[in-house]
């Protein structure tokens, strides 16, 4: 929406007050089709800049490169845009609280938090929402028949969105290629992430550790192992176990849920998370390709081969905010907490405590010899 000032002229069609420069486009939306056509796939566009940042998308012509990574963008706006995650740069800041963002839209996102209006309301059960988007998110929970379907499978989706996502599995077709090496994909996003592996300096900082990680999602999750459990606000509603961020929760909840769709194509064992399963498939692998350099001793997965560098460099990365005890693991440090919260699994014989299932099975033992 364009603000008013002296400058601003009323559009004759809709009454809008419009910025004089910007007049000339607002109004070719009232009066027809735009002027500028892409010769290649004929869609059609309001300025000449526009049609000229779109045509990159059939030439594949990113000019604007990155001096720190070696990324490279279609506009010099996406190059700064994209900048941001190595200098750490947030310019715009709510003025209600202290947190700040990379641009206005992702401010005036934020800022609806801070609202108490709820000016969306559903139809069915009249519950309101402050945003529009969670209030069509939350109108699907209404509709038994989902509308949109597979051809190819006949699985059924309730967005045309998620169907489009699951239509890659079908295709043979892998057009978006890696710039560093010869791997292909089916989803630009997987190939972003993918491009990242072959990016030498690692970009994102764990605020508390000083960490680094070549991705925003791995920092991100890396530093909820920070977090003690006075912090984890988001409660499951099925247990009460309580975690740090919503994606946590989602993932937490397949356990409730016992749900399983990804298969193993060997052994046919399911699994609740894509992760999990690509893990387990080394399991049949005789390959290790992770080797620790200071004893040779040889692992099937990264995650292992990390967690046995520890017993050469004595680190202890995860901190109880209870008490001066560190681990090794995030496993470990959970384990530990229990014992701060009074939650304990007592052996049936003898009265002894254990922090961990795993432990009190191992005691069982003792009574039985």
């Amino acid at each position: 929406m364009h603000s008013a000032s002296k400058n601003n002229i009323q559009c004759k069609y809709c009454s809008t007050k419009i910025p004089a420069t910007s007049l000339k486009v607002h109004i070719q939306r009232h009066v027809g089709e735009p002027p500028f056509r892409c010769d290649v796939c004929e869609k059609t566009f309001t300025t000449k800049d526009i049609l000229k940042v779109h045509t990159m998308r059939h030439t594949g012509e990113r000019p604007f490169r990155c001096q720190l990574c070696e990324g490279t963008c279609k506009t010099k706006d996406q190059l700064r845009r994209h900048d941001m995650p190595h200098t750490g740069e947030r310019p715009v800041k709510c003025q209600f609280c202290e947190k700040s963002f990379k641009n206005k839209q992702n401010l005036k996102d934020h800022i609806i938090s801070h609202s108490v209006e709820r000016k969306f309301r559903c139809d069915i059960c009249e519950k309101t929402f402050k945003r529009k988007q969670c209030l069509k998110n939350h109108i699907l929970l209404h509709i038994t028949e989902r509308s949109f379907c597979c051809v190819i499978c006949d699985k059924i989706f309730k967005t045309k969105h998620n169907l489009k996502q699951h239509a890659v599995c079908h295709t043979t077709g892998r057009p978006f290629q890696c710039q560093f090496c010869e791997k292909t994909f089916t989803r630009k996003v997987c190939v972003n992430k993918h491009e990242m592996l072959h990016v030498t300096e690692q970009i994102f900082r764990c605020r508390i550790c000083e960490k680094n990680f070549k991705s925003k999602v791995q920092c991100k999750k890396h530093e909820e192992s920070h977090i003690g459990p006075a912090k984890r606000t988001i409660l499951c509603d099925v247990c009460d176990k309580t975690f740090a961020s919503k994606a946590s929760l989602q993932k937490h909840k397949i356990i409730h849920t016992g749900e399983r769709p990804f298969v193993c194509d060997v052994c046919q064992k399911s699994f609740g998370r894509s992760d999990v399963l690509k893990h387990h498939k080394r399991l049949h692998a005789e390959e290790k390709p992770y080797s620790c350099s200071l004893c040779d001793k040889r692992f099937k997965q990264k995650q292992c081969l990390k967690i046995h560098s520890r017993t050469h460099t004595g680190e202890r990365p995860y901190a109880c905010q209870l008490c001066p005890w560190k681990f090794k693991t995030s496993g470990s440090l959970r384990i530990h907490e229990k014992w701060h919260f009074g939650k304990t699994y007592d052996c049936e014989k003898c009265g002894k405590k254990f922090a961990s299932p795993s432990g009190l099975s191992k005691h069982r033992a003792v009574h039985t010899l």
